[in-house]
């Protein structure tokens, strides 16, 4: 059973329309166009509110309480996001649970990459080869030499490995993701990927009142 929120944040915009709030700080937000009505999730189904424009769709986390309907239930489930990996306690009940929350965009894993730099490195002059030897050798090391001459030393620019970022991978359920997000005026941030993930609290381990 769906349960009623009370939106007060609108989370999405359309294509070419800004925002005047948007899912993170910078006013970036999820792509309205993608968004469905309806969500299907681990044998339950999300009701999603309407995702246009500057419409309220989801509800912003700050120690409110949200009244569950009565009934046989076992299980509540969460669709959510936050602005950065962000840390939280639920209640239900007399049993708290602590859940951190996944950033709404980013990536989710990554493999292990190398982080490299550039170096500048002086190239060896050849020796001067003997008057008599005129093999194609000897003559390339001859205007190598010239050009050494004329110009200075040769260099090159060569990588430099600096370390090494460990790989990650973050194991919240994925619900819904899309392969952009929109920016605040309504631009489309390509394969910059958005994320919603379904969390479920048991409520078989909490007493109800």
């Amino acid at each position: 059973m769906a349960v009623n929120l009370k939106y007060d944040l609108a989370t999405a915009n359309e294509d070419g329309i800004a925002s005047k709030t948007g899912f993170d700080s910078a006013g970036q937000s999820l792509p309205a166009e993608m968004l469905p009505t309806t969500l299907p999730f681990g044998g339950i189904t999300f009701q999603l509110g309407p995702a246009w424009a500057d419409n309220p769709n989801a509800v912003v986390a700050r120690g409110q309480t949200v009244t569950l309907p009565t009934g046989k239930f076992n299980r509540v489930y969460i669709l959510a996001a936050a602005d950065g990996d962000q840390s939280g306690t639920f209640r239900v009940g007399d049993k708290s649970v602590d859940l951190k929350i996944q950033d709404w965009q980013g990536y989710i894993g990554q493999w292990d990459n190398r982080t490299w730099s550039q170096h500048t490195v002086e190239l060896p002059t050849p020796p001067e080869p003997a008057a008599d030897d005129h093999s194609w050798q000897a003559e390339r090391n001859r205007k190598t030499r010239a050009y050494v001459q004329e110009h200075g030393p040769r260099t090159q620019v060569e990588p430099l490995f600096t370390g090494l970022t460990p790989g990650f991978i973050k194991r919240d359920p994925v619900a819904w993701f899309a392969s952009h997000h929109h920016t605040a005026q309504g631009g489309n941030e390509v394969y910059a990927y958005c994320y919603l993930f379904g969390y479920t609290l048991d409520l078989r381990r909490a007493q109800l009142p």
